[in-house]
């Protein structure tokens, strides 16, 4: 599928320093851009009219943006010339939309039920230099007749990336994801030994003339003698900026660790053994769960990636080499892509490679790396 190239009608309007109109931030159609910012432990990402908002409260440094308003895939319904061939275009980037990022765009299940996916938005705010340096990349490499599909793209998978994926990326987590099956088993022995209160039993026994403790075995139809029960005495709360507090209070300790277990959707009280026994089935089993997850979101630049060159080679003028290798047009029109999306080649210390020229290599290997559902 080819589409012809069009006058742009594209409209951009610049707006006030300061910009925040919460009618058009509530404008289902509307995507506000993010920008990226830098925290002492993490990566954060804010949306560029936060003049409106407490971010310049939170950081004064951060100098507001000069915003624009564009409007993407815009006609005039009421000028019969133009209208039939604008909804035809329209309709052929909707089909292109499916046919090419398809299975990298549809990550909420109501898009997976549909079986498409469609354009849910066709206003941007955005800095008036990204706006500038989008345009400038499209027309360098002569794909301006994709001009509004790709605005789209870029803003779409920015839009997923931030918001489900970038997070997976953090250097911070992929630690504490190694720390994780160890804190899971620390966690289930507390609760063990919380729950062994409600289970073990104390009993007089006449012949040896003293208390014992046990449990009855359902199996067995007896009581089993074991050990007295251990009793959690202190919980104590360590904050960052802020002393400790600790709670000695029995009742609101079991509190705290039988809420643990209910936020798996489980209780721990004795008619619910079943119930226990399954949180804890899932509590050791979710670093394997969480793990598949960020194997499957680590995959997303390799997805954008190789969508992006199959769009590219099949539909544009940017095409392979002569022996059908990728060519380096291609790589680089997608490192700049990506940038602007916020996916970043890294080096070895992981910092951010931002030149384009030297990260060629690395991305064309993103081009052949495998993927699994659900990406694939």
């Amino acid at each position: 599928m080819k589409i012809t190239p069009y006058p742009q009608y594209k409209t951009v309007k610049e707006l006030p320093q300061n910009y925040w109109d919460e009618k058009e931030r509530e404008h289902n159609y509307a995507y506000i851009w993010y920008f990226k910012s830098e925290g002492e432990q993490y990566t954060f990402y804010h949306e560029v009219d936060y003049g409106g908002g407490s971010l310049d409260e939170v950081n004064p440094d951060i100098v507001p943006f000069n915003l624009v308003m564009i409007e993407l895939f815009p006609y005039d319904i009421n000028d019969l010339s133009i209208s039939k061939e604008r909804l035809n275009e329209f309709t052929q980037f909707r089909n292109l939309l499916n046919q090419y990022f398809y299975d990298t765009l549809s990550f909420y299940p109501n898009d997976r039920n549909r079986g498409f996916i469609d354009f849910d938005k066709t206003v941007l705010i955005l800095p008036k230099e990204v706006s500038s340096a989008i345009t400038n990349t499209i027309k360098e490499f002569n794909l301006t007749e994709y001009n509004d599909f790709l605005f789209y793209l870029i803003a779409t998978i920015q839009r997923l990336y931030i918001k489900e994926i970038e997070y997976f990326q953090q250097k911070e987590l992929q630690s504490e994801m190694r720390k994780l099956p160890k804190e899971i088993e620390n966690l289930l022995k507390v609760v063990d030994k919380t729950n062994e209160k409600r289970i073990i039993k104390d009993r007089w026994d006449e012949k040896k003339q003293k208390i014992i403790y046990g449990y009855f075995d359902n199996k067995s139809k007896s009581f089993v003698e074991c050990g007295k029960p251990s009793e959690l005495k202190k919980i104590t709360f360590h904050f960052d900026n802020e002393k400790p507090i600790t709670i000695n209070d029995y009742l609101l300790l079991s509190q705290i660790t039988e809420g643990i277990v209910n936020m798996g959707g489980r209780v721990i009280h004795d008619s619910e053994e079943e119930g226990y026994a399954g949180w804890k089935e899932f509590m050791k089993n979710l670093p394997r769960y969480l793990h598949k997850e960020h194997i499957e979101k680590d995959q997303f630049k390799y997805a954008v990636t190789q969508a992006l060159l199959r769009f590219l080679t099949e539909q544009t003028s940017l095409k392979p080499d002569a022996d059908n290798r990728t060519s380096d047009k291609q790589i680089e029109f997608i490192i700049s892509f990506l940038q602007f999306v916020h996916i970043y080649v890294t080096n070895k210390d992981g910092s951010i490679n931002d030149d384009i020229k030297s990260s060629i290599d690395t991305v064309r290997g993103w081009t052949n790396k495998p993927l699994t559902p659900w990406f694939s």
